[in-house]
């Protein structure tokens, strides 16, 4: 069996970044082929400077967090490492079982606290919100702790495909 890990491109010392290198790790130890795949940002080079140097608006940083475009491999698996990776189903659903891992919802939580909220605009916010969303399309969804499936549940008013995968304490 052959798994796509689809993830941003690096960020290297992130919690996200080194989940994904356990996950290929382990996953290949037990016999899978795994491939890593990284979302395209759908746009020319030249274009995302323009716009950048007009507005200050940083559109790779942003298409990096919440893409839209991906060359997906060969697999018959296909795992989003992070709830923002959902966007990418918006325009190409991953042709093969899909599932997400959902780290935290706290941007969302946090949307209408001023003092807190981490939304840059209003895109930003609608994003995040359309990434929540699209989880709902997407056939096995993990959550790295309990409060992180509450939360998705509540967001979502569905726990369908929601899996909790605390693992035990280890004192």
């Amino acid at each position: 069996m052959r798994i796509a890990l689809i993830t941003k491109p690096g960020h290297t010392d992130s919690g996200v970044s080194c989940y994904t290198r356990n996950l290929e790790h382990n996953l290949s130890s037990l016999g899978y082929k795994v491939v890593l795949v990284h979302p395209e940002v759908p746009l020319p080079r030249w274009l995302l400077k323009l716009i950048h140097n007009l507005s200050g608006w940083d559109l790779e940083t942003f298409f990096t967090n919440y893409p839209i475009w991906i060359q997906y491999p060969e697999a018959d698996v296909f795992h989003l490492i992070s709830q923002n990776m959902a966007t990418i189903t918006l325009f190409r659903k991953p042709p093969g079982q899909t599932l997400i891992t959902v780290h935290d919802l706290i941007p969302w939580a946090l949307r209408n606290d001023p003092p807190l909220r981490v939304y840059q605009n209003k895109v930003h916010k609608f994003f995040d919100w359309l990434a929540l969303q699209r989880i709902r399309r997407i056939e096995w969804v993990i959550t790295n702790s309990r409060y992180s499936a509450d939360m998705l549940i509540s967001a979502l008013h569905s726990k369908s495909n929601v899996i909790d995968n605390v693992s035990p304490r280890v004192d």
